[in-house]
């Protein structure tokens, strides 16, 4: 029947979420636990032992051409002119590559050190959230939906991957960044199972609005949402940056981060399940009895959450302003967003009886 169709629907989605959750846990203690857990280790340049870089170059050319060089015509006063076997041969030139890699791996943590020293490090977010919501590029809506959350998937990992090579980070910092990445890895698996997967008339109504946005305007909007992000996700990039006064705090803005993702996972699966039985009809089960925008009163809590664990390590200005805006930021998004759907759904359900007392029973 629907009814368990749809508790089914829920509890699949919020075990999800859950998973999602327990992961980011085990993240945050494997690294706080974990005293290998160097990254700017693994970066560390590598040595041939007894050979130059010159020789590692001419056997590679050696292996190429398909001709056997001796290790003696290339350092004989080194190895006192004993035949190279194959076998090593082809060591010395796996290592030559791995070393070329391990240059380009240094090379790019140098310039994210360099980043995260700019400007409270707030470019090092932008250019995350730039390269992954690029995305954008290949369909516009993308920016807002999946590069959202893959975004802040890839400034949490940097972030930590930065921050822990150089200290020990925290527990309490560790879990607030983890949820982040467990909020962005829900969000985009639940919008790209819902453009794939979802039921036929939705797909068919999102696919008719895509617009080709001219290229200047999808620059425009890409910057323009690379900065949005890395606000919204400052508060947790400064917590990493020193410890927090309000340990109390910290710890209470997690809990609401982990309310907050179980609120809007727990919406959007209610949602989708009505929708696949009711195409027509606004939802009105569930977490939507308590609120008709119960997906984005989670997302909000999630923000709020994020703001209120970074509040103890904000220092300055600067860093005041740049969290405080990116909170406003999301509060006001969020708020236009639901002003927006009221207006589009009164107009679509003007002449629904059941609508009507719905939407004066149940607050936004």
């Amino acid at each position: 029947g629907t009814f368990p169709l749809r508790v089914l629907t829920t509890l699949t989605m919020m075990a999800s979420a859950m998973k999602a959750c327990l992961f980011a846990a085990v993240v945050a203690l494997w690294i706080h636990s974990a005293d290998c857990f160097v990254p700017g280790a693994m970066f560390a340049p590598m040595k041939l032992s007894h050979m130059s870089s010159n020789n590692v170059d001419i056997l590679a050319g050696s292996r190429k051409r398909g001709t056997s060089r001796s290790l003696g015509s290339l350092s004989m006063g080194t190895l006192g002119g004993f035949s190279m076997p194959n076998k090593l041969d082809a060591i010395v030139v796996a290592s030559g590559k791995a070393a070329a890699a391990t240059s380009q791996a240094t090379t790019f943590a140098a310039v994210a050190a360099t980043l995260f020293a700019t400007a409270q490090g707030f470019p090092a977010l932008v250019a995350a959230s730039l390269a992954v919501s690029s995305i954008g590029f290949i369909r516009s809506n993308w920016f807002f939906s999946l590069g959202y959350g893959l975004s802040m998937v890839a400034m949490a990992c940097l972030s930590l991957w930065h921050f822990s090579a150089a200290s020990t980070i925290p527990r309490v910092a560790l879990l607030h960044v983890c949820f982040v990445i467990a909020w962005g890895v829900r969000l985009s698996g639940f919008l790209a199972w819902r453009e794939l997967f979802a039921n036929k008339e939705w797909r068919t109504k999102t696919f008719a609005k895509k617009k080709q946005s001219p290229f200047f305007k999808k620059v425009m909007t890409w910057c323009f949402v690379a900065v949005f992000d890395a606000l919204l996700f400052s508060p947790a990039l400064f917590h990493l940056q020193s410890p927090t006064r309000f340990e109390r705090a910290a710890y209470l803005g997690v809990a609401m981060q982990f309310v907050g993702l179980q609120l809007e996972a727990g919406a959007d699966s209610q949602k989708s399940a009505w929708k696949a039985q009711n195409p027509t009809s606004p939802c009105r089960s569930g977490f939507y009895k308590l609120s008709r925008h119960a997906n984005y009163l989670g997302e909000i809590i999630f923000w709020a959450g994020t703001y209120v664990a970074g509040v103890g390590s904000l220092t300055g200005a600067v860093q005041w302003t740049t969290a405080t805006v990116g909170l406003a930021a999301i509060l006001l998004v969020m708020l236009a967003a639901s002003k927006n759907l009221d207006a589009r759904q009164a107009i679509k359900y003007k002449d629904d009886p059941e609508y009507a007392e719905y939407v004066q029973k149940t607050p936004c």
